[in-house]
């Protein structure tokens, strides 16, 4: 659930509006990270692991995808 998503949309600016309903990636730690940083904390690093994961949401349902293959450094195995 949205945090407008109790705000009724007639009090609401057609920004916000649009903004409630869309997903995908958001900037809003940006700030906090900076702090952090500048504080001297060291971000945890990533696992790189060769592997693509792709969603797509739709109105009735998500879709996920991956590949088919196991990967090792710079082994791949492929069960097809």
């Amino acid at each position: 659930m949205s945090a407008t998503a109790h705000i009724p949309a007639s009090s609401m600016n057609p920004h916000d509006i649009l903004m409630s309903s869309q997903g995908g990636f958001s900037f809003e730690n940006c700030a906090r990270n900076a702090r952090l940083e500048a504080a001297g904390t060291k971000a945890p690093g990533f696992r790189k692991t060769g592997t693509t994961i792709c969603g797509l949401i739709y109105k009735d349902g998500v879709v996920l995808g991956a590949d088919t293959r196991a990967t090792e450094g710079s082994i791949v195995c492929d069960k097809n």
